[in-house]
């Protein structure tokens, strides 16, 4: 119900990572997943808005007005500490999930997106927040403040509606 609720409930669930299940899409291979994947990135954006967990938004969206490339992160170590307790997992399961999540989103950016870089580099990004060092509250109100304040949104406006966000996640 709060601030944080409000802008993760318009998550764009592509990966299901962060909620529910991924998109039924009939059975998509290589450059045509990747080719429908980012037609739902920028039909969200231009619609109505959305919030972005990877996928690498910050590539498919490059360039776009109205958007704000947001990376959270944090040491690996108090990544895993942050899963394990809004999670509810162990510590090996927190471990694992941190490697294969780190692995896969690296191996996407090197595989359909080489020729922007690494997907860790800061330039690819407007902010790049620690989310272990600040609450999620805290990162929340800093992420709609600026993009109240990068995308020309009035400080009345209850949410980020026409912004796309890329935020890199545990």
């Amino acid at each position: 119900g709060g601030l944080v609720g409000r802008l993760f409930s318009r998550a764009v669930t592509v990966s299901g990572y962060y909620q529910g299940s991924p998109l039924t899409i009939p059975t998509l291979h290589g450059d045509d997943l990747v080719a429908n994947t980012e037609e739902v990135l920028r039909c969200a954006a231009q619609r109505c808005g959305a919030v972005v967990l990877g996928r690498a938004a910050m590539f498919v969206l490059r360039g776009w007005p109205q958007t704000l490339h947001v990376r959270l992160d944090g040491p690996v170590e108090a990544r895993r500490r942050q899963a394990m307790a809004h999670l509810g997992i162990d510590a090996d399961t927190a471990a694992r999930q941190q490697v294969a999540t780190d692995r896969a989103r690296a191996a996407y950016v090197r595989h359909f997106y080489r020729e922007y870089g690494r997907w860790e580099d800061p330039s690819h990004y407007h902010m790049v927040l620690d989310s272990t060092a600040l609450s999620l509250d805290s990162c929340v109100k800093l992420i709609v403040s600026a993009a109240r304040a990068h995308c020309g949104l009035g400080a009345r406006s209850t949410s980020a509606s026409r912004t796309a966000a890329a935020a890199k996640g545990v």
